[in-house]
């Protein structure tokens, strides 16, 4: 019998190592998988992010746009003139920040 002594004894060590070995290593896996996804998922929020800031720069360098769309916002919600350059130097910083990252991949692809 596999894993029996001279004794008739039955070792169960080894089964239990293999078992816990093969969970650790599909745990570390899953983990590798995850860790991946996140990194696409975040290089692609990062994109669309700095999509819609650019946007924004470029309505508000339209001054006919800039217009129109101040009057749109102005009747949809109120916000105060203080906190939209805040927003637009957050995402900016954002954007600063997570450029090397975008770099290297755009470099990979």
């Amino acid at each position: 019998m596999a894993g029996a002594s001279a004794e008739g004894e039955v070792n169960h060590w080894p089964a239990f190592v293999d078992v816990l070995t093969t969970v650790i290593m599909v745990v570390t896996f899953l983990l590798v998988i995850m860790s991946a996804a996140v990194m696409v998922l975040s290089q692609r929020t990062l994109q669309t992010v700095k999509a819609q800031l650019e946007a924004k720069e470029h309505k508000t360098a339209d001054p006919s746009a800039a217009t129109s769309a101040s009057a749109k916002d102005q009747n949809s919600r109120p916000t105060t003139i203080r906190s939209r350059p805040k927003r637009a130097a957050r995402m900016q910083s954002l954007a600063r920040c997570c450029e090397p990252i975008s770099r290297s991949t755009a470099a990979r692809r």
